[in-house]
C-alpha cells in the first residue's frame, strides 16, 4: 500500500463521522431540490380570465300556468311583471309612473281618469288598443275574487274605449280612485293562457320555452331562466357555483363569497299611543317618550342588520320623499324640558311623576310575548320611561290575547307591526276605526287625499304635508322598516335594486363576472 493511500486511509479513520454528516447533508439537500424540482414540473399555476355575463338564473318551486289574471302562484305573479306591461308601475319609492300610459287626465270630483296610450306591440305583433285594456278589466271581474288584480279591478265601475288609444276608467267610488288600480297586467284582447300556453305580453320580456318538468326561459335585453328546484333545495348554497344567480332573503348572515344588498321590505314596527291616556294625549308627552329612546342601539339589538330606521310609518322614501331617519334623537334634557311644559314633576316626592291633579302617571305597556324583537322593544321602552319617572308595566301576552287587548284598546302604549302592499296607503291607522283612539280630522284628510283619483304630482305634494303633520304629531312611532337581502352570485353588480313588490325590477342591468379557466 502506498504512502498516499495510507494517509487517505488514516485521514478517513480520523474523520469517518464528520464525512458521513456531510454526506447526509449533502443528501438532503439534493434531495429537497430534485422535489422541488418536481413539484415546479407537475403543478403549474392555473390562469384565469373573467367576463362579464348579464343573463341570469333563478330558482322556482313549480308552474301551472303563466296567466297573469287567473294564476295564483307567487313565482308567475312576479315573472308575469317581466312578460307584461300595465298602464301604471311602480319605482323603487312605490311612486307611479306610466307604462302603456302616454297622457292621463285625472277628475277627483268625478273619480275618473282619461288616458291616452302609448304605441306599443304585443310579442306576435298586435297592437295594443284601448280594447285590450278593457277586455283585461273584464276578464279580470270574471276571474274573480281568486285572481291577484281583483282588488284592482273591484273598485272600477266601467272602462269606456273613446277611440283606438283613448278610453275612460270610471270608478265606483271618487273616494276610491287612485291610480293604484290601474296596475294590473294588459292581455290582447280574447286571448287567454291556458295551462302552459306561451303568454302574448307587451313587456320587456318574451317567454322562449316553458316546461312543467324544466322551467321558464325568457328573452329581452339578456336571458333569463327560471328553473324548478325541488322546495327542500337551499338555493343561498347555489350562488357560488352560478346554478342560481340571484335570490330574494331574509337572511342576513351568508357566505362571504355571496354579494349581498340590502332592500326595504314591506313590513314596520311601530310604538302607538293611546290618546284615551290623558298624559299620552299630549303630543308634548308622545315626544318626551322619544326623546327618551336611543332608537339607533335598540334597532341594533333588537333587529339588528334585518332593519332600517325610518321617519314615519310610510314606506322609506315614499313617493320620492326623503326619508330623514331619526327625528327624534335621544335627547335627555329635552325629554325632561317638554314633561315641564305639562307641568308634570314628582311634587309628592315619591320618585314618580304627577298629573295636575297630584296623580301618579301610569302607562301600560301591550306587547305579543311571542315576538322576540318586540318583547325586546317593550323592555327597553319600560326602562325608558322608569329614566322619566313615570309608573310603567308590560303587558306581554299570548298572540291572541294580544289581539282581544288591541281591539278592545285595553292598553296605554302599544308595540306592533304591520305589512304594507304597494297600494296600502294606511287608512285604518287614522280613520274612526283605529285602535288608539286618535282623532284629527286635518290628517285623515290628506290621507283620503292619497286614495282619490289625483295626478302623481299631487299626491307627491299631499303626501309631504301628511308626513311632516305624522312627525310633529306623533300618534305612532316608527321603530323600524324590516330589511330583505337581494343575494348574488360572486362579484354580483345590481345597477337597479328590485322592490318587495317586484323581486326582478331592474334584472336588465343586474350582472356578474364568471371565472373562466383559461386552457
Amino acid at each position: 500500500m502506498s504512502n498516499r493511500i495510507k494517509r487517505l486511509y488514516a485521514f478517513v479513520k480520523e474523520n469517518i463521522v464528520s464525512i458521513i454528516v456531510a454526506i447526509v447533508a449533502i443528501l438532503c439537500i439534493v434531495s429537497v431540490v430534485l422535489i422541488l424540482q418536481g413539484k415546479d414540473s407537475i403543478v403549474t399555476k392555473d390562469k384565469f380570465s373573467y367576463e362579464n355575463v348579464s343573463d341570469q338564473r333563478f330558482a322556482i318551486s313549480n308552474i301551472k300556468t303563466l296567466d297573469p289574471i287567473a294564476s295564483q302562484d307567487k313565482d308567475t305573479y312576479y315573472i308575469d311583471k317581466l312578460v307584461f306591461s300595465s298602464l301604471f308601475t311602480y319605482d323603487e319609492n312605490l311612486c307611479l309612473v306610466e307604462d302603456l300610459v302616454k297622457d292621463y287626465q285625472c277628475n277627483a270630483n268625478e273619480g275618473t281618469v282619461t288616458i291616452t296610450l302609448n304605441k306599443a306591440k304585443f310579442h306576435k305583433g298586435q297592437s295594443l288598443d284601448a280594447e285590450d285594456v278593457r277586455y283585461t278589466f273584464q276578464y279580470i271581474m270574471e276571474v274573480g275574487k281568486e285572481g291577484p288584480y281583483y282588488d284592482c279591478a273591484a273598485a272600477i265601475e266601467d272602462i269606456q274605449t273613446t277611440g283606438n288609444n283613448t278610453l275612460k276608467v270610471i270608478f265606483k267610488d271618487p273616494a276610491d280612485a287612485s291610480l293604484d288600480h290601474l296596475t294590473f297586467p294588459i292581455l290582447n284582447s280574447g286571448e287567454s293562457f291556458p295551462g302552459l300556453k306561451k303568454p302574448n305580453g307587451t313587456g320587456s320580456y318574451k317567454v322562449s320555452m316553458v316546461d312543467e318538468m324544466k322551467g321558464i326561459v325568457l328573452k329581452g335585453e339578456n336571458t333569463l331562466t327560471f328553473q324548478i328546484f325541488p322546495k327542500s333545495t337551499v338555493v343561498e348554497n347555489l350562488l357560488t357555483s352560478y346554478e342560481v344567480t340571484a335570490m330574494i332573503s331574509n337572511k342576513t348572515s351568508v357566505n362571504n363569497d355571496v354579494t349581498m344588498k340590502f332592500i326595504p321590505s314591506n313590513s314596520f314596527e311601530y310604538i302607538g299611543f293611546n290618546y284615551k291616556n290623558k298624559a299620552l294625549a299630549n303630543k308634548e308627552m308622545r315626544q318626551a317618550i322619544a326623546y327618551s329612546m336611543d332608537i339607533n342601539e335598540l334597532v341594533s339589538k333588537a333587529y339588528g342588520k334585518a332593519a332600517m330606521i325610518n321617519d314615519c310609518v310610510y314606506f322609506p322614501n315614499y313617493l320620492g320623499v326623503e326619508n330623514t331617519g331619526n327625528v327624534y334623537k335621544r335627547n335627555y334634557n329635552k325629554s325632561i324640558k317638554l314633561l315641564k311644559k305639562l307641568n308634570l314633576t314628582d311634587t309628592d316626592k315619591d320618585g314618580y311623576i304627577n298629573d295636575i291633579d297630584g296623580n301618579n302617571i301610569k302607562i301600560t305597556i301591550l306587547v305579543n310575548k311571542n315576538d322576540a324583537h318586540r318583547a325586546l322593544v317593550a323592555d327597553y321602552l319600560s326602562n325608558c320611561l322608569d329614566e322619566l319617572q313615570i309608573i310603567n308595566e308590560v303587558k306581554a301576552l299570548p298572540f291572541n290575547s294580544y289581539v282581544s287587548a288591541l281591539k278592545s284598546k285595553d292598553f296605554d302604549i302599544v308595540i306592533g307591526g304591520y305589512s304594507i302592499n304597494e297600494k296600502d296607503k294606511l287608512t285604518f291607522l287614522f280613520d274612526d276605526k283605529n285602535y288608539i283612539n286618535f282623532e284629527n280630522q286635518e290628517i285623515l284628510d290628506l290621507v283620503n287625499q292619497l286614495n282619490q283619483c289625483n295626478s302623481v304630482d299631487n299626491n307627491i305634494n299631499t303626501f309631504t304635508k301628511l308626513k311632516e303633520k305624522l312627525i310633529d304629531e306623533l300618534p305612532y312611532y316608527c321603530i323600524c322598516y324590516k330589511q330583505k337581502c337581494l343575494l348574488g352570485s360572486p362579484d354580483m353588480d345590481f345597477e337597479v335594486l328590485p322592490n318587495f313588490c317586484n323581486i326582478y325590477r331592474g334584472v336588465e342591468t343586474w350582472q356578474f363576472k364568471k371565472k373562466i379557466l383559461e386552457q
